[in-house]
């Protein structure tokens, strides 16, 4: 179950990747679109929190890392106990509040760049701390 939970959540990344970018455009340019896509990319952004909070605390690639000695003196498993997932964290929070502006934007009328910026955040936070080496779709 852990390696079919970590391919989906490599594929519902490349999804994020795909959605956050369209939402992004879709704020600058006032499209109508902008908000269901911004709904799917928070919804996205969550599920894929779930699923790695999941893959963080049964995995030996997570949690378990706090049990080796000198973790934190290592980037490379520094950066899968701590800064893959506080970043993660990050960004949905982002995510989410960039959805409740945009919604809030939306009711006064007024422009969606404010939530644009927040998109572009969190794109720039996800795409920072994907493990990139580790990823299937890259050979």
């Amino acid at each position: 179950m852990y390696s079919s939970l970590l391919l989906a959540h490599a594929f519902l990344a490349l999804a994020v990747l795909l959605l956050i970018p369209a939402t992004v455009i879709g704020s600058f340019t006032g499209s109508k679109l902008s908000g269901k896509l911004g709904l799917f990319s928070m919804i996205g952004t969550h599920t894929q929190l779930l699923i790695g909070l999941y893959l963080y605390l049964s995995g030996s690639m997570g949690y378990k890392l706090f049990q080796v000695e000198g973790v934190m003196k290592e980037a490379h498993l520094r950066f899968y106990a701590v800064e893959h997932i506080s970043t993660m964290v990050l960004a949905v929070v982002l995510a989410t509040l960039a959805r409740r502006k945009w919604k809030k934007e939306f009711a006064n009328s007024t422009g969606h760049k404010n939530s644009g910026i927040l998109w572009i955040i969190t794109l720039v936070l996800i795409a920072s701390r994907i493990p990139w080496e580790r990823w299937p779709f890259i050979s």
